[in-house]
């Protein structure tokens, strides 16, 4: 018998973790294909303000604006900017129009896989839930058989603080970084965008 089997036997309260389906395995490793490309466009953002802002031009905080201004700027022949500088935020330019298109394209199949359970279209009714913040709790937590109630969910996905009960008192400490902290974020982002 191998170790972790014969762990779990001797452990009957155990929480079983249920097997991912297909589809919600094709969703989260979208998601994460798409949580990588937009930390890349991010950084790429950071880094066409910081070599524009040696050069003396700024850019308004916002990816949206950078977006708006950054032709512009290029195009300026009277602010600072070197020739090199110019082909290269151009370049620049380019690749964050392309990053742009392909987050749009794995968000829309996304929200194409997502669009036949009906759990999806149930948690986008919650106020705060979008289709990305609901596309990642059906990846993650699936149909939720497996908590028998909203606390254990929440603890799951480590959105409570920390317990610690000893003698008939209970303490409360901060929220844990444990668990999955990219579901913890988004559901987060999505509790703060409903205010």
């Amino acid at each position: 018998m191998h170790w972790p089997f014969a762990m779990a036997a001797f452990r009957p309260k155990l929480h079983p973790v249920p097997v991912k389906t297909i589809k919600q395995q094709d969703i989260k490793a979208l998601r994460c294909v798409r949580q990588r490309m937009v930390e890349y466009r991010t950084a790429l953002a950071c880094q066409i303000r910081g070599l524009a802002g040696e050069c003396g031009v700024n850019f308004s905080t916002g990816i949206k604006l950078l977006r708006s201004q950054l032709p512009a700027s290029v195009e300026d022949g009277d602010n600072g900017l070197s020739f090199v500088m110019r082909g290269l935020l151009l370049q620049m330019e380019r690749e964050l129009k392309a990053l742009d298109k392909e987050i749009k394209a794995i968000e829309q199949e996304i929200h194409h896989l997502c669009k036949q359970p009906p759990r999806y279209q149930l948690l986008q009714g919650i106020p705060g839930f979008g289709p990305i913040v609901a596309a990642a709790f059906v990846s993650e937590v699936g149909d939720g058989q497996q908590f028998s109630n909203g606390r254990q969910l929440a603890a799951w996905c480590c959105l409570v603080p920390k317990q610690h009960s000893a003698g008939g008192k209970t303490r409360l400490s901060s929220i844990t970084k444990a668990g999955n902290k990219q579901l913890r974020v988004l559901l987060l982002h999505g509790a703060s965008a409903r205010r």
